[in-house]
């Protein structure tokens, strides 16, 4: 009797560690807190209506048709979906045993809104994917829009941490309140007139062939008593505006 009891005990033991190993990770849902027009939810290859009310959990993917909005709530934040959009819902998981959530969409196309009110421990991880661009938030406001190719990353409030989607997580900069980022397969810029490193060759190129033109024309003036006066590069456009200013201010 007693060793039966004692294998009954072994066996409760090992189905509970299972059980606890199991439920480390376990899967975290939003729900669908607002909608209008044709909305609906797939999962796996099978496409539904939605309705108010439905359970969103990872490996869904919510689709808008023309005219149609979709609002998510997740853990107090919103995801507002906008008209002939698609989101998919990545990963929507909370790691028990290390207190860490782990929360990533994936914009396909069309326009949403993210606004993040809850304040995000050290661990947490909320991002947004796109074909050509991501942005890891900790809380804050920000609108994510995709055409084909091309991704705009709009900061509303606060801060967002964005980069090129083929980039590693140390390419990651920051953009705040009235900011975008925008990227696509062609280029990457942010807002702040900040260039690309394609931009910048480009400009210094242009500005080094123009300089050489204005050269070459002030040396055929000196020989020959003639000259095109037709350049007008980036140097000679800098030139005249400073002139320019200055005959103002006379």
């Amino acid at each position: 009797m007693k060793r039966i009891i004692i294998l009954i005990t072994a066996s409760a033991f090992i189905q509970f560690a299972g059980c606890s190993k199991q439920q480390t990770v376990v899967q975290t849902e939003g729900i669908m807190n607002f909608m209008t027009g044709d909305v609906k939810i797939i999962s796996g290859d099978n496409p539904v209506q939605a309705n108010v009310g439905d359970k969103i959990v990872q490996g869904m993917i919510i689709k808008t048709g023309p005219n149609s909005i979709a609002e998510i709530r997740f853990n107090g934040s919103t995801i507002r979906i906008n008209e002939k959009s698609s989101i998919e819902i990545k990963e929507l998981v909370k790691n028990v045993k290390e207190n860490k959530e782990s929360t990533r969409f994936y914009v396909d196309n069309g326009k949403s809104n993210f606004n993040v009110t809850k304040k995000l421990m050290k661990n947490d991880e909320f991002r947004v994917g796109t074909p050509t661009a991501v942005a890891a938030v900790r809380g804050t406001e920000f609108s994510v829009d995709v055409d084909k190719d091309k991704s705009i990353i709009k900061c509303i409030s606060g801060e967002v941490a964005v980069k090129d989607a083929s980039s590693d997580d140390s390419a990651f900069v920051i953009i705040k309140a009235g900011e975008e980022f925008v990227t696509d397969k062609k280029s990457t810029f942010s807002a702040g007139d900040k260039k690309n490193e394609s931009d910048i060759k480009n400009d210094s190129n242009m500005k080094n062939k123009a300089d050489k033109n204005v050269e070459t024309d002030i040396k055929k003036q000196k020989e020959t008593g003639t000259g095109t006066q037709k350049i007008k590069g980036p140097s000679m456009i800098r030139a005249e505006a400073v002139k320019g200013d200055i005959e103002d201010k006379k």
